[in-house]
């Protein structure tokens, strides 16, 4: 189910000035190509971020197929309907590359059609990945997505069966494990939502009580403490049908792939909507480690969405240094992912409020962080302790005042990207206005001077490391702040 990449701007202009100085052939030298060399032509476009070259090759090789196909007796058409398959699955996933789901969606429905028996093999059109993608587009969601991806894991499973019958090993069989663990962690993300509980968003239970800890007088009273403990807590419990059905798919997935980091995130996600918070911690701290040392390109680190969900679990459980060190690779990936920004401004704002509670409760020089978790367990981080779930230092020379500063710059890289690029999340919008605000008003009153206010809408540079600030920017795998 992995997407192409997308398409370059600038190799897009120097494709379209080569075509310019191309020459064409005389129409005498030209000849028709077959279906399978347009198909194989369409792909190139399709895999070097090119969608809109690959659409028109993509439907003549559909076209030519399904000609050949009426000419040919009924015997002889079950044959020729093989290219037509390969062809429909290929231009619903140039429709997706083109943004366009609803198209892509009747593609895979055809390509369904043409195959109900899940006979035909995956080199000449088959295979799960119709399946998968059904799963995720389909319009009802719920229990359909489920059948969709169950559908797909049958497929898997037995071509990675029939595959070490034949003593096969190698990348083949290894990416065919990891799209089977890709449905099953689809499977538990859909009973984690749709047929569990109502999809919560964890910006809602922080900002509805946001504005409880900057009432004066009250930031530091135990009631606000209380309640901003609790803000991280407040996702539903999972239905227990719903939970058995995640346990039983978690398991499998570990099971399969137990170095994987995607069934350890997943699980994290279950482990969290159970209470169990110190087992979230270290599944999150599991999938981290399988991932962080590999190359950009290896097949097990996770893509921009995955990422993206992982620093707002990392966030839920109080591992805001490591949420801050893998949303910094997201945006220096891709500098228009406006969630990105405001989960950083968001992650950055939560270090500041820490530390000011800390200078507000500094007690024979020795620092106290103290939450609750959902049972009413303590959690207490001496000074030292609190250095970050990665155990990087957090720079002891900045305070919530350096922290706050970046997390403004953040949010208003988030709030000028979201108008500029007509993002909608008004949640998201509304909450981080709702913390630019707040630093805002909290600056007013201790005469601190805002950074970078003359600069409208925000610059939002990169992260700084406490040890470097000011000496160097921060890379992808460097702790922010």
């Amino acid at each position: 189910m992995a997407r192409t990449r997308p398409s370059n701007p600038n190799e897009k202009r120097r494709r379209a000035k080569s075509k310019l100085h191309r020459v064409q052939p005389s129409p005498s030298k030209r000849r028709e190509h077959t279906p399978t060399e347009l198909l194989a032509e369409a792909t190139t476009f399709l895999h070097t971020g090119d969608p809109e070259s690959a659409l028109p090759l993509a439907l003549r090789a559909f076209v030519l197929s399904e000609s050949n196909s009426s000419a040919k007796s009924d015997s002889q058409a079950v044959t020729h309907t093989l290219p037509s398959l390969s062809a429909i699955n290929l231009l619903a996933e140039i429709n997706i590359e083109l943004g366009d789901p609803d198209a892509a969606r009747h593609y895979f429905l055809q390509a369904v059609a043409l195959d109900p028996d899940l006979k035909i093999p995956e080199a000449e059109g088959g295979g799960a990945e119709k399946f998968l993608w059904l799963a995720q587009l389909c319009e009802e969601g719920g229990e359909e997505s489920v059948r969709w991806f169950e559908r797909g894991a049958e497929v898997l499973r037995r071509d990675i069966a029939s595959a070490e019958e034949m003593g096969l090993t190698g990348e083949v069989v290894e990416d065919k494990k990891r799209k089977l663990v890709g449905a099953l962690c689809g499977i538990v993300e859909v009973y984690m939502t749709d047929l569990s509980y109502v999809p919560f968003s964890l910006s809602d239970a922080y900002s509805s009580l946001f504005h409880l800890t900057h009432i004066p007088h009250l930031s530091h009273s135990p009631q606000c403490q209380k309640a901003r403990a609790k803000a991280l807590f407040l996702r539903p419990r999972l239905d227990p049908l719903a939970e058995t059905h995640c346990l039983t798919r978690i398991n499998k997935a570990l099971a399969l792939l137990p170095k994987s980091p995607a069934p350890h995130q997943t699980h994290a996600s279950v482990l969290i909507s159970q209470r169990l918070l110190p087992a979230a911690r270290t599944a999150l701290r599991t999938c981290l480690s399988l991932w962080r040392a590999l190359p950009p390109s290896h097949p097990d680190v996770p893509d921009f969405p995955a990422r993206i969900s992982l620093v707002r679990l990392l966030l839920e459980v109080g591992m805001e240094k490591d949420a801050l060190s893998v949303v910094d690779g997201v945006v220096s990936g891709d500098e228009e992912c406006v969630e990105g920004w405001y989960l950083g401004g968001w992650g950055l704002w939560i270090l500041g409020d820490k530390k000011r509670r800390n200078e507000a409760r500094v007690d024979d020089d020795e620092e106290i962080i103290d939450d609750e978790n959902d049972d009413g367990e303590k959690l207490e981080h001496k000074k030292g302790e609190e250095e970050g779930e990665s155990g990087r230092n957090d720079g002891e020379g900045h305070d919530w005042t350096g922290r706050w500063q970046d997390s403004l710059q953040w949010l208003r890289t988030c709030l000028q990207l979201y108008d500029q690029l007509d993002y909608e999340d008004e949640r998201l919008r509304h909450h981080a206005l709702e913390l630019v605000q707040a630093i805002e008003t909290e600056f007013a009153a201790n005469g601190v001077e805002v950074e970078g206010n003359e600069e409208e809408g925000g610059g939002g540079g990169e992260w700084e490391s406490g040890d470097e600030a000011g000496e160097g920017k921060g890379d992808g795998d460097q702790v922010m702040g």
